[in-house]
C-alpha cells in the first residue's frame, strides 16, 4: 500500500507527511540546480549541493540565496536548514538537514507500512476468533443448529479451555495495541533513550518490538516497555544532560557565582549546540567538607543526529573540567 493510501487510515500521520513532502520538494529543487544525478552517499551529495549553491563561501546568507532562488524558495530553504535562525546556513547545518529529510521520508514510509502490516495481522486474529461464532449464527439462522449441537458443545469447551490458557496473551496484545496505536511512543527509525541507553527502533510488533543497540538486533516485549521512561529524539528538540560532581563546600561557595558566569558565556558562544538554558541545583551535603552538585545543560538536537549530540555532551564535560581548573574549584 502506498503512502497516499495509508494516509486515509492513519490520519495522525498527516502533518508529518505534509511537512516531509514540502521539504522533499525543496530538496528536489536544490538537486536540479546541480544538473547531476544524486550520489549514493547522501552526506557527500549534501556537501556537493551546498558547494553548488554557495561555491565560494562556507556560509550561505539569506541575501545570496534570495538572489538565486527568489524570496519564496529562499524562505522555504532557510526554514528547513537555518537551525540557528540567524539568516545564515553553514555547510554542517545544510548536510544535517538534507540527510534528515531523506531519512524521515524513508522511515515514515516504513512506519506506515509496519502499522498497516500490524492491522493485517490483527484482522487475521480477530477473524479466527469470530469465525466459530459466525458459523454458529449462520447455521442457527438456516435451522440446522440441532444437528450440530454436540459438535458446538465440544468446540465451546475447547474454546473455553483455550481462553484460560491464552488469556494473558490476549491481554498483552490488547495493551500492546493501545501502546502502539494510541500512545505511539516511537515509530520505525526513531532514536529513543530507554533506561539511559540509546536504541534505534527497527520494527513494531503486536507483542514484541525490535531495536538496534550497538549494531545488535534486540527484541523486547511491549508490555515491559510500558513502565519505562522513554525519550524519543524525533519529537524532542532538546536533550537534558545531567553532570554530577562532588565539590569542597567552602570552595564551591566562593566560586559559585564565577562558575555561573563562565557557563553562561560558553552556552552563548555556540547557539547551534546549546539552548542557553542550564541549571545548577540538587545540592546535597555529604559531610562537613563535601557536597554533591548537579549541573544540567540543555542541548539542541535536530533530525535525531545522535552522534553529534553525544560528542557535544562529552565535549562539554571537558569544558567543565577546564572551568573548574581555571577557577581553582576543588572537585572531590
Amino acid at each position: 500500500m502506498c503512502i497516499v493510501e495509508l494516509k486515509m487510515f492513519f490520519s495522525h500521520y498527516r502533518e508529518r507527511i505534509e511537512i516531509n513532502e514540502e521539504n522533499i520538494q525543496i530538496i528536489e529543487m536544490l538537486n536540479r540546480s546541480t544538473g547531476l544525478k544524486m550520489f549514493p552517499n547522501l552526506q557527500t551529495w549534501g556537501h556537493y549541493v551546498f558547494k553548488t549553491i554557495s561555491p565560494n563561501d562556507d556560509i550561505l546568507t539569506f541575501e545570496k540565496c534570495e538572489s538565486v532562488f527568489g524570496t519564496s524558495y529562499t524562505n522555504g530553504i532557510f526554514g528547513l536548514f537555518d537551525a540557528n535562525n540567524d539568516l545564515t546556513i553553514t555547510a554542517g547545518e545544510f548536510v544535517t538537514g538534507y540527510y534528515g529529510v531523506i531519512r524521515e521520508k524513508y522511515f515514515l514510509n516504513q512506519a506506515l507500512l509496519q502499522k498497516n502490516n500490524l492491522f493485517y495481522k490483527l484482522n487475521i486474529i480477530v477473524s479466527i476468533m469470530c469465525l466459530p461464532f459466525a458459523v454458529f449464527v449462520g447455521i442457527s439462522f438456516l435451522g440446522f443448529a440441532k444437528y450440530f449441537a454436540n459438535l458446538f458443545s465440544i468446540i465451546s469447551g475447547i474454546i473455553l479451555s483455550l481462553s484460560f490458557v491464552f488469556s494473558s496473551v490476549v491481554g498483552d496484545i490488547f495493551r500492546s495495541l493501545i501502546f502502539i496505536f494510541i500512545v505511539r511512543p516511537f515509530e520505525a527509525g526513531d532514536y529513543v533513550k530507554i533506561n539511559d541507553k540509546i536504541f534505534i527502533v527497527e520494527e513494531l510488533g503486536l507483542l514484541y518490538s525490535s531495536f538496534l543497540i550497538d549494531s545488535l538486533l534486540t527484541y523486547v516485549q511491549n508490555s515491559q516497555l510500558m513502565s519505562k521512561h522513554i525519550v524519543n529524539y524525533r519529537v524532542s528538540e532538546i536533550e537534558e544532560k545531567i553532570y554530577k560532581f562532588k565539590f569542597n563546600i567552602k570552595s564551591f561557595k566562593e566560586k559559585a557565582e564565577m562558575l555561573n558566569r563562565k557557563i553562561k558565556k560558553i552556552l552563548k558562544s555556540d547557539t547551534q549546540v546549546y539552548t542557553g538554558k542550564y541549571l545548577i541545583n540538587n545540592y546535597i551535603i555529604l559531610n562537613d567538607d563535601i557536597m554533591t552538585v548537579e549541573i544540567v545543560i540543555y542541548f539542541k538536537i535536530r533530525y535525531q543526529y545522535i552522534k553529534g549530540l553525544l560528542k557535544n555532551e562529552d565535549d562539554f564535560l571537558l569544558i567543565l573540567h577546564d572551568i573548574f581548573r581555571d577557577l581553582d574549584l576543588k572537585v572531590c
